[in-house]
C-alpha cells in the first residue's frame, strides 16, 4: 500500500502546557491538570526564529512552497496562557500570511474572548462530561464562530447525546468530525483505565453509517464495508469494563440535572434543536446492522494458533510492539483522517491510486514514511521537540525528540548536514498501529522510494533499518511528563 499527500501542507503542533479547564476521565494525566505553569510571551516568541528556519529547510527539500503553513496550538486548554494573544499578533506583524495561526480548544470561554479568537482557523472539541452550563456555552461559541471545525468527542455512555450535537452541527452547515475516544489502538491498559473507549455494535453502526455518507459524497468506493472489515482486526477486545466513574470534583452530563441555578438537560437539548427519535440514525437500516452483527468471514488477515487463545494474545501498545510475532500481519484499526484530509491511496487492487479520507488498517510497520516532512510537534512545558506528536519516531528511528527548545541549533545544523551530504534518512516505521499521521506520504516495501520519492528529487532518500525493540530508543511525551510529575512529587517531600 502506499499512501501520497494532496495537501502540501506543513503542520506545527505547538502544546502550550498541560493546564486545562476539563478534568475529563479519557484524559490521562501525562495530557492535563491544573497546576502546570502559563507560558509567557517571551518564550514563545524565543521559539519562533528555529520554527521558520526548521520549516524553511524542509520546503527547500521539496523543490516548491508548501501551499499551507499552519501553527496549531494545543494543550490542556491554550486559551488560557497570558502571553497567546500577544504572540498570536506578533507572527502575523512579523510573519504576515507565512503561517496560519489556529486553535484547538474546548471552546469553554466567553463570548468576548469567542470575538477575539474568531478570526484564527480552530477546532472545537466537544465534551459531553462537562456540565450542562458548561456545554450551552460551548454550544453557543460553536453556532457564534460557524467556521471552525468540531471534533465529536463521542463518550460510549452519552453517545445519544453526541449524535444529536452532530445532527444539528449538520444542518447548521458546521464541519464536524465524530472522534471515537482513544488514540492507543488495543491497548489494554488504556482500556481499562478508560482513557480507550471500546463501543457496543449500535454505536459502531453509527460510524459505519457516518462514513457511507461520506463515500456518497466524495464518490468513494465502499468505506463502509472497509471499515467493518476492521471490526475482525483482533480477537483481543479487551476486559469487561464497567462504565466510567465521572470524578466527585467534575459535574457530569445526566438526563435529569436540574438543581436550582443550572442549566437543565432540557436546555442543553434545545440549544441543539428539536429532539428526533434516536432510535432513527442508530437503527436506520435494521438488516444491516443485524449483518454487522452476524461473524465477520475472514479476510486474509494472517492467524496463528496462539491467536485463537485468548490467554496467549498480545497486547497491542501504542508505542513499540512488545512482541516479535507477526508484526506485519498485525490488523489494526481503521481511521479515518483527523483533519478531513483527501490523500491518495494506492494498493494492489487499485495500483493508480484514489482519493480517499480513510484506511481500514493503519499498521504500517516497515512503511517508509515522510511524516516529518510535514508535521512539527513542540512541547512547551518539557522544551521538548518531536517530529510529530503521537507517532514520536525520530530520524534514527528511535521513539524520542528530535532535540530540545535549549539547544535547537543543534537541530538545525544537523539538517544542514543532510543537506551538504545530500543524502536524507527515512523513518521506516516501528509501530503496528499509526494515529494521526496516516494521511501523509509513506509506502511499502513493494515500492522503491528512489522511484517514487514523493517530488523530492534535489536529495537522496535512504529509508532507516527497523531495529529491534530492546534497541529501539523509547522516551515518549508520556515518559517526559511524567518524569516531570515525579521530580515535583519528590520536590514537594523535602519542602515538607
Amino acid at each position: 500500500m502506499k499512501i501520497e499527500d494532496t495537501m502540501n501542507g506543513f503542520d506545527v503542533i505547538w502544546d502550550l502546557g498541560r493546564r486545562c479547564t476539563y478534568e475529563c476521565t479519557y484524559c490521562p494525566p501525562h495530557r492535563n491538570n491544573k497546576t502546570s505553569p502559563l507560558v509567557g510571551f517571551k518564550d514563545l516568541k524565543e521559539s519562533m526564529d528555529f520554527l521558520d528556519r526548521y520549516v524553511s529547510i524542509y520546503e527547500e527539500k521539496r523543490g516548491k512552497p508548501y501551499k499551507k503553513r499552519k501553527l496549531s496550538f494545543t494543550g490542556g486548554e491554550p486559551t488560557i496562557h497570558t502571553g497567546f494573544l500577544k504572540f498570536a499578533k506578533y507572527i502575523r506583524e512579523t510573519y504576515g500570511d507565512r503561517y496560519t495561526i489556529g486553535i484547538t480548544t474546548n471552546g469553554l470561554f466567553t463570548r468576548r474572548q469567542a470575538e477575539k479568537y474568531k478570526d484564527f482557523a480552530g477546532t472545537i472539541s466537544y465534551h459531553a462530561e462537562a456540565t450542562p452550563e458548561e456545554k450551552k456555552l460551548v454550544i453557543e461559541n460553536i453556532k457564534f464562530i460557524r467556521h471552525w471545525q468540531v471534533n465529536v468527542m463521542f463518550h460510549k455512555d452519552y453517545f445519544d447525546e453526541c449524535v444529536e450535537l452532530c445532527k444539528d452541527l449538520e444542518k447548521e452547515g458546521i464541519k464536524y468530525i465524530p472522534r471515537r475516544i482513544g488514540d492507543d489502538g488495543n491497548d489494554q491498559s488504556s482500556i481499562r483505565k478508560g482513557y480507550t473507549h471500546l463501543y457496543d455494535v449500535d454505536q459502531e453502526q453509527y460510524f459505519v453509517n457516518h462514513w457511507r455518507k461520506k463515500d456518497v459524497e466524495s464518490k468513494q468506493k465502499d468505506i463502509d464495508q472497509e471499515y467493518v472489515n476492521t471490526l475482525k482486526k483482533s480477537e483481543d477486545t479487551g476486559p469487561e469494563k464497567d462504565a466510567i466513574v465521572i470524578k466527585p470534583n467534575h459535574k457530569s452530563w445526566s438526563p435529569t440535572a436540574n438543581e436550582k441555578g443550572e442549566v437543565s438537560q432540557q436546555d442543553v437539548e434545545e440549544s441543539l434543536g428539536k429532539k428526533e427519535d434516536r432510535d432513527e440514525i442508530i437503527n436506520a437500516k435494521k438488516v444491516e446492522i443485524e449483518e454487522i452483527k452476524k461473524p465477520i468471514p475472514d479476510l486474509g488477515t494472517k492467524k496463528t494458533e496462539k491467536t485463537e487463545d485468548k490467554k496467549d494474545d498480545v497486547t497491542v501498545y501504542p508505542s513499540l510492539m512488545k512482541d516479535k510475532k507477526d508484526l506485519k500481519e498485525r490488523k489494526s484499526n481503521g481511521r479515518m483522517c483527523c483533519g478531513g484530509r483527501d490523500f491518495c491511496l494506492s494498493t494492489t487492487e487499485e495500483p493508480e491510486g484514489k482519493l480517499a479520507t480513510y484506511v481500514d488498517n493503519t499498521n504500517f510497520y516497515e512503511y517508509s514514511c515522510l511524516v516529518n516532512h510535514y508535521f512539527l510537534y513542540i512541547n512547551q512545558e518539557t522544551r521538548d521537540i518531536y517530529h510529530h506528536q503521537t507517532c514520536m519516531v525520530n530520524l534514527d528511528n528511535d521513539v524520542a525528540p528530535i532535540g530540545n527548545l535549549d539547544n535547537s541549533g543543534a537541530i538545525i545544523e544537523r539538517l544542514e548536514g543532510y543537506n551538504r551530504e545530500k543524502k536524507w534518512p527515512v523513518i521506516s516505521c516501528p509501530k503496528t498501529f499509526c494515529g494521526c499521521g496516516m494521511c501523509v506520504d509513506k509506502m511499502d516495501k513493494s515500492y522503491d522510494i528512489k522511484e517514487h520519492n514523493f517530488g523530492i528529487t534535489n536529495i537522496e532518500l535512504i529509508p532507516n533499518i527497523v531495529k529491534p525493540m530492546e534497541k529501539t530508543r523509547t522516551i515518549t511525551v508520556r515518559n517526559r511528563m511524567e518524569s516531570i510529575d515525579d521530580r515535583l512529587y519528590i520536590e514537594n517531600i523535602n519542602a515538607r
